[in-house]
């Protein structure tokens, strides 16, 4: 036993070592995160002679007024051809980014769940195709079609439709992550449940709704907060789409890229960040636990 021990010290030892270097990277890259969203917050609440001077220092005097000056200059200007110039308060492009992040993932998560849990349940000529193809579509890098899928959206009239394009959104059902985690998640669930819902009676639809998807519906919360989380700073998405209905990922690009011509400092451009980045803030802190026990180390779990 003694032999043993002898042989397994080097062992005990080297692991003590590294769960100690990895415990250090994981503080430093902690801190890494969290010191400049700190720096930011903090800043947001200097005058800005005092940031000018000082920087990096706690605030000496706390200027709310920079919180004032984003609800009163955030918008966001548009020309438009024979209207002239648009205005978008922060009511707005607050309107446009809630109802867009709710309804989007609200129509994805649905189409999502409905059409993995038809390929993974049921079988049916071409389902092993269908989901080969979701897969390589996954892999298959789109930015070249850019151009083509611009074109094509602008002759069907789907180009600066905000509704329009609400209505599409679950149209990547049969392809992507979200796609493959929630056939893995179906495909934990015993087909048995299903079985017994058929033999008592029940439809396909009912066994669906009222037996299975309530199995998955914590799953799909995680991928719907997640998804939120992704479209709320999405402004590329408005920018390139939907131009005539900035949402407030716009708003905060143009007031930082504007700063400068119409004399915005940093302090208020930081406040401008703090105050977007709220809401989404919020929806994480409350669906934390839920996203933690619905996380491995390798994806989502069912």
């Amino acid at each position: 036993m003694k032999e043993i021990n002898k042989k397994l010290r080097p062992i005990q030892v080297v692991d003590k070592i590294f769960r100690i270097i990895v415990f250090i990277f994981m503080i430093a890259y902690t801190i890494s995160i969290l010191l400049p969203m700190v720096w930011m917050i903090y800043t947001s609440l200097k005058p800005v002679d005092e940031f000018l001077l000082y920087p990096f220092d706690l605030p000496k005097t706390l200027a709310f007024e920079n919180y004032a000056d984003v609800f009163r200059l955030l918008d966001y200007k548009r020309t438009v051809a024979g209207v002239g110039t648009v205005v978008y308060g922060l009511g707005d492009m607050l309107f446009y980014s809630i109802t867009w992040c709710l309804s989007t993932n609200l129509i994805q998560c649905f189409f999502f769940m409905a059409t993995s849990y038809v390929i993974s349940k049921y079988k049916f000529p071409g389902r092993e195709l269908i989901y080969s193809t979701g897969v390589i579509l996954m892999i298959l890098p789109i930015v070249g079609t850019g151009a083509a899928a611009l074109k094509l959206n602008k002759a069907i009239g789907l180009y600066d439709n905000f509704i329009g394009r609400i209505l599409i959104s679950g149209s990547n059902c049969w392809y992507g992550f979200n796609f493959i985690l929630l056939h893995g998640a179906w495909k934990s669930i015993p087909w048995e449940y299903a079985e017994a819902a058929f033999i008592d009676g029940g439809s396909h639809s009912k066994t669906f709704f009222r037996i299975m998807m309530p199995m998955i519906i914590p799953t799909v919360a995680v991928i719907f907060v997640l998804g939120f989380l992704n479209d709320w700073n999405n402004y590329l998405n408005f920018l390139t789409w939907l131009p005539s209905y900035p949402n407030l990922a716009v708003g905060i690009y143009m007031f930082q890229y504007n700063a400068k011509v119409n004399m915005i400092g940093t302090p208020t451009i930081f406040a401008g960040f703090f105050v977007a980045a709220l809401p989404t803030s919020f929806l994480y802190l409350l669906s934390r636990k839920l996203i933690a026990t619905k996380m491995n180390v390798g994806g989502l779990k069912g």
